[in-house]
Formats: C-alpha cells, structure tokens, sequence
C-alpha cells in the first residue's frame, strides 16, 4: 500500500485590504481649484467638492435634490432666493460649513471663477444668520439651476480662500478642502491622483462602498 501523506496544514486567508476603485482616465487634471475648475477635472472635484443642491435627471419625481442646503424658498418676485444648510457639516480641514462659507465661495467665483459668469444676476450674497444664505438679485433668474452646476458652484472652506489670496500657487498640487465624500490622498501630476473617504462625510457610509479611488 502506498505510504501515508500529511495533509497540508491548513492556512489563514490573507486578510483583506481596502475595497478600492481603478479608473482609467485619459486626461490629466487642468487645476485643483474648485474656484477656477472648468476644464476635465470635473470628472474628480464632484466627489470632493459639493454644491447646495443637485439636479436630477429627466423624469425624476422631484427637479434637485439637496445636498448642503436642506432647503430653498424665492420671493414672489422672484428677485431672491434663501437657502437654509444643513447643521454640522465641516470642511475636510474641520472648518464648519455654515452661510459665512457659502458667501465667501460665490463671492470668489463671480471675482475670478473661470464660469464665474453663471451668476451675473447675483448683486450680492447676504449672510442672514449661521445657517441662512440669501441671494439677491438684479434680475430673475434660476439660481436653485446654478447652485447645482458642476461648475462655479462649489462650496469650499474659507481657509483656502484665505490661502489662495496671498498665494497664487497654493492649489498647483493635489488639496482638499470641501465636503464631499472623498478627500484627495495624494496626487502625481500625469501619473496618477488617489483619493480617500472622508471618515467624518455627513452623508455617511456604508458597507461595502469604495474605501478608496485611484484614477
């Protein structure tokens, strides 16, 4: 009778490593800054960045959905709209998103966003109190359509404003300072970009969602 063979010692399987999503993408990234985006970066900055509210698709039930705004009313003359943001939202850099911060944003793209010209109508943003913004106008137009563009209408921290305003390199590299979902990683101009979840995203998570993107 053929010799007894050992049964191989059972092993341990390799534990497992973070769910990570691979995008290939034949662009590289214009700019890092939100302010100026207007170029293939949108394919990125939506999942730092965020908008007060977002447009659904035909067909959809309700035209937006909201996102930093919880909601939005317009005057009968149709001359302003105020948004009411959700509570305790904050930056990547844990500056708190409130009506201060939304100013500070529209202000910056209408002075120098690369489509900053989608709120030509906007004489001026008014802070109302922490969680009240109100948009006054010059004349009617759809601001709840252009708050939700994935252009000029991203909300972002105060701080880098601040930042960019003495340094006009401060987003030549890979940054992170909205609120979306994901925080950028680390980038490699022409190579690749990595971004990361947001551990802190009011939006919450799930099991099972991409823990990281390398695009």
């Amino acid at each position: 009778a053929p010799a007894a063979t050992q049964a191989p010692a059972a092993t341990e399987a390799p534990a497992a490593g973070p769910l990570v999503l691979k995008i290939a993408y034949s662009s590289t990234i214009d700019t890092w800054d939100p302010i100026a985006s207007f170029s293939t970066e949108a394919a990125y900055l939506p999942n730092v960045y965020e908008t007060l509210l977002k447009i659904n698709k035909p067909g959809s039930a309700e035209k937006y959905t909201p996102v930093l705004a919880e909601s939005w009313s317009v005057s009968d003359d149709k001359l302003s709209y105020t948004f009411k943001l959700r509570p305790g939202i904050k930056f990547h850099d844990g500056e708190p998103m409130n009506a201060a911060a939304v100013k500070a944003s529209i202000d910056a793209v209408k002075d120098h966003g690369a489509a900053g010209f989608i709120w030509w109508s906007v004489d001026n943003v008014e802070v109302v109190d922490d969680l009240t913004v109100k948009f006054n106008l010059s004349t009617p137009q759809p601001i709840d359509l252009i708050a939700s563009s994935m252009y000029a209408a991203y909300i972002v921290s105060p701080k880098a404003l601040a930042a960019f305003a003495t340094d006009e390199n401060f987003w030549a590299d890979g940054k992170s300072y909205g609120t979306g979902p994901y925080m950028v990683e680390s980038y490699t101009p022409d190579v690749e970009a990595v971004f990361t979840q947001n551990p802190d995203y009011w939006g919450g998570w799930q099991p099972g969602q991409y823990e990281k993107v390398v695009a």
